[in-house]
């Protein structure tokens, strides 16, 4: 089901934010976002699917419309080199 909304918030540390659609907000995780990520007032479109965690609860999937882009700089905060994967520190500031 494919639905339109707007961003609510986006915690890029974290990596989940809300979209609010009509009365109902919907969490979304960054793993979810197709193309840029989203800042405040984009209008988002995205899909509506239950939660893996609680199928009871619905979430945002597939979300596109962001139009956060530019680089930004970070420092490495974990790199498991065995496994091909780690995690980076955002400084928070976009660079463009």
């Amino acid at each position: 089901m494919s639905s339109q909304g707007n961003l609510k918030s986006f915690n890029q540390a974290s990596g989940f934010g809300f979209i609010t659609s009509g009365e109902v907000d919907y969490l979304f995780h960054r793993t979810d976002i197709q193309g840029q990520p989203p800042k405040e007032g984009d209008v988002l479109s995205f899909d509506i699917a239950p939660s893996k965690k609680d199928p009871s609860k619905m979430e945002a999937k597939n979300v596109t419309g962001g139009t956060a882009g530019g680089n930004t700089v970070g420092a490495v905060k974990f790199f498991n080199e065995a496994k091909g994967y780690g995690f980076i520190e955002d400084d928070g500031v976009s660079h463009s």
